[in-house]
């Protein structure tokens, strides 16, 4: 498990990543940040992002 990973959640940042490792144990999708599989193109990573940016709002504090 990335550390970074960790202690972005516990600060209540939301993380986008891949669902690799012990990951997905702890970033639910869409709930506290985005899983993305593993073969997105860099597009559908901008899209993911925006997508992120617009809704920091609904994610603060989970």
């Amino acid at each position: 498990m990335p550390q970074v990973v960790a202690g972005a959640l516990s600060t209540g940042l939301p993380v986008m990543s891949t669902p690799v490792g012990d990951i997905p144990d702890l970033v639910r999708h869409r709930e506290n940040g985005w899983l993305m599989p593993e073969d997105v193109t860099a597009e559908e990573w901008a899209d993911a992002i925006r997508n992120l940016i617009d809704n920091l709002d609904e994610l603060a504090g989970l």
